[in-house]
């Protein structure tokens, strides 16, 4: 069977917010019947089938409840502390969590964690039982396993580096894994073979030129009676036509130097020579002189006809025509002999002759104006369009106006001089409320009280000096509004 993929939607449970009414026991007992379902009943079954299932995918488990019948060792429920429990016994009412029921309930599974320390625990016990690490007495664990110190067992026997005082006393060897007696060793030694290691003798002359002995050696003697050496270059060969036959070569490599053409001859001592070039499948092209041919160094200057030559190649009397008759590319139109004719034939204006300097970029954005204030003249914009309004700078005492933070104190100059400042300001005796004026008398201040619902007295003016200005008295806010120069 394939594997069923998980159905989208499983959690949006039928009839969540619509009619439900159950049908009773009876009713479900008995099922349907030839009728139509009434639609509350309908919606209260699936709902019911969809909440279970919904509740089911999202705790995995289902919770325990107190009308399951739970089946022994078949069983599994979740309990109220989020545990998975094992129905030890079939039963109904009894809770997993209670501690009373602990012969009816088991804890499925291990806590996270428990089995892993466990297997730690387990791999260390395993580790120190095959190393015997861990070991507290290790003289009695000798003891037990009847077995010697290092130093116990040195004392005892030979030692493995040797020990003149020391020597192993060999008895005479019965069997195939005794030790062997230096007075047994040759006893021991038999003939060598192709599959069995022992001792050889050296072959004879004889044996050796035969070749056939498979028990002996040869030594070099015996070799240089038998076979060639190298450095004679086959001169110690008994038979040379039987060697060249074993070779496979012909009786050409006895024929004279004359039996062949030389290189450095060039084919001069070809024997016949017409015969040669029709065995070439050469023409008589090849017997023609060098000057019956153009050579590629001439560069055609050889040729008995140009003009002939031309019409051959299909070329008009464009092709004699010095270069000067035509326009160069690395020019670029200089080499034009009548520029004016050119432009004309271009249909260019005077346009196309005019300097870059001539026109404005429009990258520049107006910055190449010669004259700005003759520009603003002609689009008809009067002097206005200089001035610099609404908190922008001020660099030639144009009207500027500023707000402050709070949205309710802020200033503002005009083009002669006079500044303007206003704002909302908390009334308290020696308070001094800083105004930018040059002197205490460039300015005038008028103080108003603020709502008039407030009740409260109003407020006269303290003293006022180059920085600024104070309230005589008064408490809460007060509105002012500064007029100087």
């Amino acid at each position: 069977m394939p594997n069923i993929p998980k159905p989208t939607g499983i959690n949006e449970i039928w009839a969540s917010t619509g009619v439900k009414q159950p049908p009773g026991s009876t009713k479900i007992a008995s099922g349907w019947v030839v009728e139509y379902p009434p639609y509350q009943m309908m919606n209260w079954v699936q709902n019911r089938q969809d909440a279970f299932i919904a509740h089911s995918n999202q705790h995995g488990v289902p919770e325990w409840d107190s009308v399951t019948e739970y089946q022994g060792n078949l069983s599994y429920t979740q309990g109220a502390d989020g545990i998975i429990y094992k129905a030890l016994e079939t039963n109904r009412g009894s809770n997993p969590i209670d501690p009373l029921n602990r012969a009816v309930w088991v804890r499925a599974f291990e806590p996270f964690g428990v089995v892993s320390a466990l297997t730690t625990v387990v791999n260390t016990h395993i580790a120190n039982y095959q190393t015997l690490a861990g070991i507290s007495n290790i003289v009695a664990a000798r003891q037990n396993l009847s077995v010697y110190s290092r130093a116990e067992t040195e004392a005892r026997y030979a030692q493995l580096a040797g020990n003149q005082d020391i020597a192993f006393a060999v008895a005479t060897s019965s069997q195939p894994y005794h030790a062997v007696r230096r007075d047994e060793v040759l006893s021991f030694l038999k003939a060598s073979s192709e599959t069995e290691v022992g001792v050889s003798r050296l072959a004879t002359a004889t044996e050796t030129d035969i070749g056939t002995s498979r028990t002996t050696a040869v030594t070099p003697y015996g070799a240089n009676a038998v076979y060639l050496k190298r450095a004679a270059n086959l001169a110690g060969l008994p038979n040379v036509a039987a060697a060249r036959a074993n070779l496979g070569i012909g009786d050409i490599a006895t024929l004279p130097v004359t039996a062949f053409l030389q290189p450095g001859n060039n084919l001069a001592d070809v024997p016949d020579k017409n015969q040669a070039r029709v065995n070439l499948g050469l023409t008589s092209t090849a017997t023609q002189p060098e000057t019956y041919f153009l050579r590629t160094g001439l560069n055609l200057s050889d040729i008995p006809s140009p003009a002939a030559a031309r019409g051959a190649l299909g070329l008009s009397q464009t092709a004699i025509l010095p270069v000067t008759s035509f326009l160069q590319p690395g020019n670029n139109l200089s080499d034009v002999p009548d520029k004016a004719a050119a432009r004309n034939a271009l249909a260019l204006s005077e346009t196309a002759t005019m300097p870059a300097s001539t026109f404005m970029y429009r990258t520049n954005n107006l910055a190449d104006i010669t004259n700005v204030q003759a520009a603003r003249n002609n689009l008809g914009l009067s002097a206005i369009v200089t001035k610099n309004v609404i908190g922008l700078s001020n660099p030639n005492g144009d009207i500027v106006y500023t707000r402050n933070a709070d949205s309710v104190s802020g200033g503002c100059k005009l083009p002669d001089g006079t500044t303007m400042n206003w704002g909302t300001i908390q009334a308290g005796t020696g308070t001094l409320f800083k105004i930018p004026f040059t002197s205490a008398n460039s300015y005038a201040v008028t103080v108003t009280h603020g709502p008039a619902a407030l009740g409260l007295p109003g407020s006269g003016l303290g003293y006022k000096n180059a920085n600024g200005f104070s309230l005589a008295y008064g408490i809460g806010g007060y509105q002012y509004i500064a007029i100087g120069y």
